[in-house]
């Protein structure tokens, strides 16, 4: 078997690439942690940020 045949079948079995996630296509309570992690993770990692040179 060549490396390339079981990358394929890696692949088929996988479900093929990765893809994207529809947030709008999950249910509401999935969808609004994601929005958390998304949006509120970075947000509070800057915010850290710019408070840290006052303390």
């Amino acid at each position: 078997m060549k490396h390339t045949d079981s990358k394929q079948s890696e692949r088929i079995e996988a479900g093929g690439p990765p893809q994207r996630v529809d947030l709008q296509s999950l249910p509401a309570l999935i969808r609004y942690i994601g929005y958390a992690v998304v949006y509120g993770i970075p947000l509070i990692v800057s915010a850290l940020i710019l408070i840290s040179p006052f303390k």
